[in-house]
Formats: structure tokens, sequence, C-alpha cells
């Protein structure tokens, strides 16, 4: 697979914080550390929803005008968590099955989050 655009982040409570202020979602899972510290995960953990923001974010930038209007992104799932202070990356790959989001492990390479963005016949960047 080639590599069509990447980027990192670092997810902080603050930003967790701020998501949930913006959404109206204050799950306890992902804005209230001592509660999530009692849950499997052991700690809070970056909302869905953010991370579909994060893979739209990249997907805009292969389109040729910056958007995503038009185009459609199928087969999210959410395969391990996304922990608040530790280093991930998102990454746009094309292959013979289209182009494939997805959210890495910056550290260990594992995957957490995967996609396909069908451009639909639009011009790519």
């Amino acid at each position: 697979m080639t590599v069509l655009a990447s980027a990192e982040r670092r997810f902080s409570q603050a930003d967790l914080d701020g998501w949930a202020a913006l959404s109206g979602d204050w799950n306890p899972l992902h804005t209230d550390a001592a509660y999530a510290a009692g849950t499997h995960f052991g700690q809070t953990i970056t909302f869905g929803h953010l991370i579909l923001t994060w893979l739209t974010s990249l997907a805009g930038r292969l389109t040729d005008d910056g958007t995503l209007a038009g185009t459609t992104i199928t087969g999210l799932r959410f395969k391990a968590p996304v922990f608040t202070d530790r280093d991930y990356r998102v990454l746009a790959l094309s292959g013979d099955q289209g182009i494939r989001l997805e959210v890495r492990d910056a550290e260990d390479d594992h995957l957490c989050s995967e996609a396909v963005l069908d451009l639909n016949g639009r011009g790519a960047a």
C-alpha cells in the first residue's frame, strides 16, 4: 500500500473535555478519570466521533477542493482504544480496495481504527 497522507496526534484529557463540551456527550468513560480507571480500559479513552473527525480531516486533504462533499466513508471499526497522552498516527493508504483510512499507535503500530474512503469519482488532490 502507498501512503497518500498521514498525520500524528496526541490527545490530552483537555481535548476530551473540550470535545465533551462541544458535543454534549459526557460519557464518564471519556471524561471521568476515576470512573474510567475502574473499567477494563484502566483510563479514559478518546471519543469515537472525535476519531472519526480526525479521519475525515485527513481524508479532506485527498480531494481536489479539500471537502468531502460527494464522498463516502464506510466500514468504520474501532478495534482498540485510543488513550490520552500517547502518540497516534492517522494514515490514508492507497491499495487494491481503494483508499483505506487507519489510526495506528505510533509506538507499537497496532491498528486502533479503520475505514474505507470512496471518492466517488472526485478528483484527488
